[in-house]
């Protein structure tokens, strides 16, 4: 892979942080100290990252993904701001959350700014079809939300339900990462299938390797509290597949701890490090990503893709 290629990701990617940092300036000191607030945490920009590399997978030069790259990252950041408050979180990348530094109300109206924004800047687009993609995403990442919050504390019968989740609140957005640009820039059909394609299997690995590392990584590590999903009363996949192999007595625990009951969440906790369903989470993380890789394999050759390849391949071993 050429340095100077990657090198020309990174500026752009550079420009974009600027850029969001300048178009959500609010004359409300509150609103932009909200926003700033998390904007300014950065982390890995991933989806955005992932819009400018499509671009150019798709034979463009990368800066027409970039006013796209922000909008996906407005969109992304102020589902952060409601997740915190959903969640309860207090850190976010090691540092507070924005609800723990302002409260609830602040954060919620934060996002709900953010996604202003981003429809403000969608808008400008002039093209139906881009306008039409990112209003369905948007949907289907609140659907998503609100099916998690109506199972909450809840033990999930099967993993489909599961997956139907997360394909809306997570993967939905890292699809359309992939395949905003050959949406815009209309790229052959073909592209755009297997960069969409690509971008949802990305998507549904990357929040079954979160959800594993809920339960494996430290503080120091993941930025935020062990065990977060399970003492906040979430059903994610390490769960369902104890629960599938467990036996009554033990799933009637998983059901107590997501309840809230700590002697139990200590019990299922013992339980899943003594099991395999740490480890057969990780398998379908793995067969996931097989799958976005053969999908990959179906858009022309480039350095581009090439990224894209170690993004998702460096995504089985991220500790953060």
């Amino acid at each position: 892979m050429q340095a100077v290629e990657l090198d020309e990701v990174q500026v752009s990617l550079n420009r974009v942080k600027t850029a969001l940092l300048q178009e959500s300036h609010s004359t409300v000191e509150l609103t932009q100290a909200v926003c700033h607030h998390l904007l300014n945490l950065g982390g890995k920009r991933l989806r955005a990252r992932l819009v400018l590399m499509a671009t150019g997978a798709c034979q463009q030069p990368i800066h027409l993904g970039e006013k796209l790259a922000m909008i996906v990252e407005w969109l992304h950041t102020a589902t952060l701001l409601h997740d915190d408050v959903i969640d309860q979180a207090d850190q976010r990348r090691h540092q507070k959350a924005a609800k723990t530094l302002w409260g609830n109300h602040a954060s919620i109206l934060g996002g709900d700014y953010l996604y202003a924004l981003a429809f403000q800047h969608i808008s400008t687009l002039d093209h139906p079809k881009t306008i039409r993609v990112l209003a369905q995403a948007t949907s289907a990442i609140v659907e998503g939300e609100m099916q998690q919050l109506a199972h909450k504390n809840q033990l999930h019968s099967n993993r489909t339900h599961y997956l139907n989740i997360i394909s809306g609140k997570t993967a939905k957005l890292f699809e359309v990462s992939a395949s905003l640009p050959a949406i815009y820039l209309d790229a052959p059909p073909s592209t755009l299938h297997a960069l969409s394609q690509f971008g949802h299997l990305f998507g549904m690995a990357y929040q079954i390797i979160d959800d594993i590392l809920d339960y494996q990584s430290m503080d120091t590590q993941s930025g935020k509290t062990q065990y977060t999903d399970l003492t906040a009363g979430t059903c994610t996949l390490p769960l369902i597949l104890l629960a599938e192999q467990a036996t009554p007595s033990l799933k009637n625990t998983i059901q107590k701890a997501l309840k809230g009951s700590l002697t139990a969440q200590e019990t299922v906790k013992q339980s899943l490090l003594e099991s395999c369903a740490l480890q057969d989470a990780l398998k379908m993380a793995q067969q996931l990503t097989q799958d976005a890789l053969a999908y990959l394999a179906q858009v022309p050759e480039s350095n581009y893709t090439q990224h894209m390849r170690t993004l998702l391949t460096s995504l089985l071993n991220r500790n953060h």
